[in-house]
């Protein structure tokens, strides 16, 4: 009998394919005069939520899951009256809201469309090619800085449709981010068209490459890892990095196959690939602990402020809506510092609030980490890319993000999904 394909899937592929492009055919789409492109972003956006509550409303979630998800939402709920009472824009304090509300919506999104081995295959081999030509494209236009201007009429797309007024070059009115110092040397922005994007993405999809394709390719792993590697120092984001570091590290020493042998010698492989590691990221390292680029000190200045301010909201929130990039982009007033998602969560929803995120972010890990029944496979490779991302908590707003974070958070669901189903499928086997 030929394999059920169920619709949930189809839109989850069409997902995992459109995320990564969306931006830049949206940019280019608005340049050549539709201005509806805009309305992509709204489209995508509106579908991922009615998808998580659909999974909420018919499908049976972990107690692991569910009861901080729910303790979650209510925070902010309560918090966006809170905002709304202080009177924070609408325009301001809905899409806050949905940004602190991404993570829990991805994976519950992925937990719904995801409910096979070979739907998490075939989800991860069009990321990884999207990854692949990512990084080739991404060669190409770092050298080619006019095409963003000229071609896919980018600053157009992002002060018009995006609303992103602050940090842009004023000489190109690209992001800031799309060079690496005040003398405009370019990172790869590839098909995500965004630096950061482009290295959380490769740095997701090369964890979980080589976590999948080691047992039987194994050769082909460690080259693809190495592309996608190099597309992520394309990109020069240290962050990212890092948690490409991390994943790696904890699927070579875990029994992945990437390395057959002892534990022992295992764990000693991957401390000697760290070092080298390190040794090839000291130019990064040292510039920022030195303070010798502006993105750091900008970094330092935040975390400060941050740190100053935390004790305001030691134990209730300013509402939804008075932190994190929506907010600040619209000039509107703001507290704290900015800049790491730990303290946007905190001063919108109280630490008490952050902390139940944190709560929801560390059952994750332990649900994946044990999904597999100690396959160290891919549910695996994603816990330990949580443990990398959980390393830009205080110093950016990444992880609530779509670009960068969909695809791990899509996948992470779905693994947990998928585990959940096998252990069902194998008690009504052995008819216990």
């Amino acid at each position: 009998m030929r394999p059920y394909i169920s619709l949930r899937f189809f839109y989850v592929l069409a997902l995992a394919l459109a995320f990564p492009v969306l931006d830049m055919l949206a940019a280019w789409l608005y340049g050549i005069g539709l201005a509806q492109a805009g309305l992509l972003r709204i489209l995508r956006d509106f579908s991922i939520a009615v998808v998580a509550l659909l999974c909420l409303w018919t499908v049976r979630i972990p107690r692991l899951l569910m009861v901080p998800m729910v303790v979650y939402f209510v925070f902010v709920a309560i918090y966006l009256a809170v905002g709304l009472v202080k009177a924070v824009p609408v325009g301001i304090a809905l899409p806050s809201a949905g940004t602190l509300v991404l993570p829990v919506l991805l994976l519950l999104a992925g937990y719904y469309c995801l409910r096979f081995e070979r739907e998490l295959h075939a989800v991860l081999a069009v990321w990884i090619l999207l990854g692949l030509i990512s990084t080739v494209f991404g060669a190409w236009e770092i050298r080619h800085t006019e095409f963003w201007i000229n071609t896919i009429h980018l600053p157009e797309y992002m002060v018009d449709v995006k609303r992103v007024d602050l940090g842009l070059d004023p000489d190109t009115q690209l992001p800031w981010n799309f060079y690496r110092n005040m003398e405009k040397e370019r990172r790869a922005a590839g098909l995500l068209a965004a630096s950061l994007a482009q290295g959380a993405f490769l740095a997701a999809v090369s964890v979980m490459a080589l976590a999948s394709l080691a047992r039987r390719w194994r050769l082909a792993a460690v080259l693809l890892t190495g592309v996608l590697g190099f597309g992520i120092w394309q990109s020069a984001t240290r962050g990212a990095m890092i948690v490409a570091g991390i994943g790696m590290f904890g699927v070579l020493a875990a029994n992945s196959g990437v390395l057959r042998t002892r534990r022992g010698i295992r764990w000693l492989a991957a401390a000697l690939l760290g070092v080298t590691a390190l040794g090839l990221l000291y130019q990064s390292i040292d510039s920022s602990l030195s303070g010798s680029d502006s993105s750091t000190v900008g970094h330092w200045n935040a975390l400060f402020r941050n740190l100053e301010e935390l004790s305001q909201v030691s134990v209730f929130g300013d509402g939804v809506g008075r932190q994190g990039a929506i907010a600040a982009q619209s000039r509107a007033a703001v507290i704290g510092g900015g800049e790491g998602a730990f303290f946007s969560i905190a001063f919108q929803l109280g630490l008490p609030g952050a902390l139940v995120f944190l709560w929801y972010y560390g059952n994750c890990i332990r649900l994946l980490a044990a999904a597999d029944g100690g396959g160290r496979g891919l549910a695996w490779a994603l816990a330990a890319l949580l443990v990398g991302f959980a390393t830009t908590f205080v110093t950016s707003e990444h992880i609530l993000t779509l670009s960068g974070m969909a695809a791990p958070w899509l996948m992470a669901g779905g693994a947990a999904r998928v585990a959940r189903l096998s252990r069902v499928r194998r008690t009504d086997v052995n008819g216990e």
